[in-house]
């Protein structure tokens, strides 16, 4: 079973805002890495696992 998160847990891992974390996983070159489960247009989720890959994929842009 995967922990799933909300957008602002996951920014906070990141250091750095929610909604740049909503842009990044909507526009960055990356953005293929997040695992995002939907059950709504509200109701948005990512995986733990994918936003720490993220991070690490990105090391120079996100600090």
């Amino acid at each position: 079973m995967t922990e799933e998160i909300r957008a602002a847990e996951a920014a906070k891992l990141l250091n750095i805002g929610t909604s740049t974390f909503k842009r990044y996983a909507k526009e960055h070159k990356n953005r293929d890495i997040l695992v995002v489960f939907r059950y709504s247009h509200k109701n948005v989720t990512y995986c733990k696992k994918s936003v720490l890959a993220f991070k690490y994929a990105n090391k120079a842009e996100v600090s």
